[in-house]
């Protein structure tokens, strides 16, 4: 039942990704092929080869997704993502692309049949042993764990304010890939998985300052306000474009972003 299934996910994710999936599609950034690329070439994985399952999980309304299907256009891609709203925008976008009703705990998938398990912008939410077991139980020998992230390159000004921004909305016990603790949970997990090969990549966002503050509201602790505290962190967004001199009268923003690949081998 869909009740016991989000049951699951953590509260912040369950209250901040309940609504408005439509917003998140439009305002979060894609993600660069180069990077995808790296994490299959690197898995020695044949992308023609529609016998290799790869499979998005947590995939939201698939912004990953568009890009895995891109870059392996011929290799079977499935997806899962626990929440309606979201499969419900996914649909929309890639309607030939299957997507499951489930969690990282409970994947619909059989023993040894993944090749490659893609997690974007998501693994903080569920960094935990269980979920790890589950991915080591559908890989193949030999398979892959990709995780991957997209950072706003806060070495700029204005974002750093964007940061501030947000970290004051943030409670401690929120999920953040920032805090590092997914790290500490794949060392405590090192009999499942081998050390990471890194990789980083860098991707640059087009975006009106208006586009740029529904990307900030879009963010589960944001979008999880009332609607007045939403309002009011937009109008602070606007500000920070408005006044800082990288942004200030510019209609069209350029947004950097590092994406942060980290690929794991299953240990057999």
């Amino acid at each position: 039942p869909p009740g016991t299934l989000m049951a699951s996910v953590h509260s912040a994710s369950q209250v901040g990704f309940g609504s408005n999936s439509d917003v998140y599609h439009r305002a979060r950034p894609s993600y660069p092929e180069g990077s995808v690329e790296h994490a299959i070439r690197h898995a020695g994985i044949d992308p023609t080869d529609p016998k290799n399952l790869l499979v998005d999980v947590a995939a939201g309304t698939g912004k990953f997704t568009e890009v895995l299907a891109r870059v392996a256009p011929h290799a079977t891609i499935n997806a899962v993502e626990p929440n309606d709203s979201m499969r419900a925008t996914f649909k929309e976008v890639l309607p030939n692309i299957p997507i499951h009703a489930a969690d990282a705990e409970h994947l619909p998938f059989a023993d040894g049949s993944v090749a490659m398990i893609f997690v974007a912008q998501a693994f903080h939410w569920f960094a935990h042993r269980k979920a790890l077991e589950e991915f080591r139980r559908v890989l193949v020998p030999g398979g892959h764990l990709v995780l991957i992230w997209n950072n706003r390159d806060g070495s700029y000004e204005w974002i750093a304010q964007l940061e501030a921004l947000l970290d004051a909305h943030y409670a401690p016990d929120v999920p953040r890939q920032q805090s590092g603790r997914w790290r500490t949970t794949m060392a405590e997990c090192a009999d499942l998985f081998h050390e990471a090969h890194e990789h980083v990549g860098y991707n640059k966002q087009a975006a009106t300052p208006d586009q740029v503050a529904d990307r900030i509201l879009s963010i589960s602790v944001i979008n999880s306000l009332p609607a007045a505290e939403r309002e009011q962190v937009r109008l602070q967004v606007l500000q920070i474009l408005a006044s800082s001199p990288q942004t200030a009268n510019q209609t069209e923003l350029s947004v950097p972003h590092t994406t942060d690949t980290y690929i794991y081998k299953r240990k057999d």
